[in-house]
């Protein structure tokens, strides 16, 4: 069963450039294969408009040829979005990785092994429980003259989702962000956290892309 990554976030693609490779929780060697950098029309997650106007990079690579890791870097304030999306009806994060999501001093080890935040995690909140599709954890702070948001949450996509509703089904998706901006802009990326949706209408999404770009 899979497990979730030691190390995230930012770490996530620094360990993909080094020599001996990322490694899951038990330390056994991950590969990551690298597909292309494509643009953010491409995105599998429908990504919130500040991330995407935002962004100065966006990065799609596979977990074992075959599960996709999107990355988007932004240009305030060492912003990013990670998510780990598991392909396949029978596959899912494992209970202990549910469990991590859910965990509050998970939460805070997490952000502090990464050094994602010089920031005051004292306001994180929960939301979701192991019974839900979607839940994690986030905290809002103020670092210099912006807002700023941290999460890691889980998702549940795709049929086995609403299958499952009620009955404790583990994510297939897992994201992190870390986003500074202003009020509104922080309180969107809130939002996408607390229920992200996967792009079933390419093309919709690339204009919205299109559209957020040209600003």
């Amino acid at each position: 069963m899979f497990r979730l990554f030691a190390a995230l976030g930012l770490a996530l693609i620094v360990a993909a450039c080094q020599s001996d490779g990322p490694r899951d929780s038990g330390g056994t060697p991950i590969s990551i294969d690298k597909v292309s950098d494509k643009g953010l029309a491409d995105a599998l997650i429908w990504l919130p408009a500040p991330i995407i106007r935002d962004s100065i990079l966006y990065k799609l690579e596979l977990r074992n040829n075959e599960h996709p890791i999107e990355t988007v870097f932004t240009g305030t304030g060492g912003g990013y979005y990670n998510a780990q999306i598991l392909r396949g009806f029978y596959s899912l994060f494992s209970k202990e990785t549910v469990r991590q999501i859910y965990d509050e001093d998970e939460f805070v080890d997490w952000a502090k092994q990464n050094d994602a935040t010089n920031g005051d995690l004292s306001g994180r909140v929960k939301f979701g429980s192991s019974y839900s599709n979607n839940g994690g954890w986030y905290a809002e702070f103020d670092e210099a003259e912006f807002s700023c948001i941290l999460g890691r949450v889980g998702a549940g996509f795709g049929p086995r989702a609403s299958a499952g509703a009620g009955h404790g089904l583990p994510f297939n998706v897992i994201i992190r962000v870390r986003y500074c901006g202003d009020e509104e802009d922080v309180q969107a990326v809130r939002d996408f956290l607390i229920l992200p949706k996967q792009v079933k209408d390419r093309e919709a999404f690339r204009q919205y892309v299109a559209e957020l770009r040209d600003d």
